[in-house]
């Protein structure tokens, strides 16, 4: 008997693909994977027209309930990743009525992203609906205390396990200097280019560094989205020199844009558990995020770098400030990130993990 782990396509960007894709090698022997046609989440899928959306959403329900009934006896688990916001929510309600109320299979439910004020509505017009249905699964996984602590509040009585992503063994053999001495220090920004992954802010900070504390240092943005052109626009705007804009990286690109770098500038809004901020820690570079999603449950504030509680870019600014004004702390925070990644967040081990808790 095997999971059946339902996904979106491996092979595309985003945070849940690059999770599952990074697992793979570690869960082929147990688990199949079950992809989904769209991510009912992205404003881009099917240029935004509601009936092809409709369309391939009762498209995956027919493949998902035939695959359970003529592969009744393959798989006893089922493992479903919803993001909690709206078209996701209810997607994946209809799996697991799919897959516990019409097949009998034990059913997880594994929470990829948090959207509070979806989680404030829910509360307010459709709990009873929610808990009716997936408060009937088997057990629940979260990337963040505050996801389970909202679970448990809303009295859900089943196991909750802390989960963690990942980041692939590879990263941890991939070298790392560190120069003291460097002229030009280079600070990345690597994740999608919109409002909610905190660009904007990070444009405002970079403009502070070099036009108010003139600070010399290069500013690397990698990354794809819906912003893309608004970002350079804004960069003209506020004058900023130094900006190199590398666009969508992956594989080799993706480890020598990490490489390339001395400090790693997260300066989200909203996360479930960035898997780009533990790759950043495997390839042994200092942090400077935002309090957001599952980071607060393990970040060790000046040991790892540096966790800011605002969104304000003169915060931001002092922080990365205080790294490239004091140029040994590079090292001493990248190589405790490298050693505690090694130990927490290898795929390997995340794994193992996940396989321990379902099987």
């Amino acid at each position: 008997m095997k999971i059946l782990i339902n996904v979106r396509d491996i092979h595309q960007a985003g945070g849940i693909s690059n999770y599952y894709r990074i697992l793979q090698p570690y869960l082929s022997d147990s688990a199949d994977y079950f992809t989904n046609s769209y991510n009912p989440e992205s404003s881009n899928n099917m240029g935004g027209l509601s009936f092809l959306k409709l369309f391939y959403f009762f498209y995956d329900l027919v493949r998902f309930f035939f695959l359970l009934l003529f592969h009744h006896r393959r798989y006893n688990i089922v493992v479903l990743n919803p993001t909690f916001a709206p078209m996701s929510v209810w997607r994946d309600q209809a799996y697991c009525v799919i897959a516990k109320f019409l097949f009998g299979k034990k059913v997880y439910i594994f929470w990829r992203g948090w959207r509070l004020s979806y989680v404030e509505k829910l509360e307010k017009k459709a709990k009873r609906i929610f808990k009716f249905i997936l408060f009937k699964t088997d057990g629940m996984f979260v990337l963040a205390s505050p996801f389970r602590d909202t679970l448990l509040r809303w009295g859900y009585k089943g196991p909750i396990k802390m989960m963690t992503t990942t980041t692939e063994d590879s990263f941890l053999d991939y070298p790392r200097t560190y120069d003291a001495q460097k002229k030009c220090y280079n600070v990345l920004y690597l994740s999608r280019i919109t409002k909610l992954k905190g660009i904007f802010p990070a444009l405002e900070t970079v403009r502070i560094l070099q036009q108010e504390m003139k600070l010399n240092f290069r500013f690397t943005i990698a990354g794809y989205g819906d912003c893309v052109d608004e970002v350079l626009k804004k960069i003209e705007e506020l004058h900023l020199q130094n900006v190199d804009f590398k666009g969508y990286v992956a594989g080799e690109k993706k480890i020598e844009t990490f490489q390339e770098a001395d400090i790693f500038f997260f300066p989200s809004f909203i996360e479930g558990m960035p898997n780009v901020v533990l790759e950043a820690m495997a390839l042994g570079l200092p942090i400077i995020t935002t309090r957001v999603g599952g980071l607060p449950d393990f970040f060790k504030n000046n040991e790892m770098g540096f966790m800011v509680d605002s969104v304000s870019p003169q915060d931001f600014a002092n922080r990365i400030a205080e790294l490239l004004n004091n140029p040994s702390l590079l090292e001493t925070f990248g190589k405790y990130n490298r050693e505690y990644a090694r130990n927490h967040f290898r795929a390997s081990l995340v794994a193992e993990k996940l396989k321990g808790y379902l099987v």
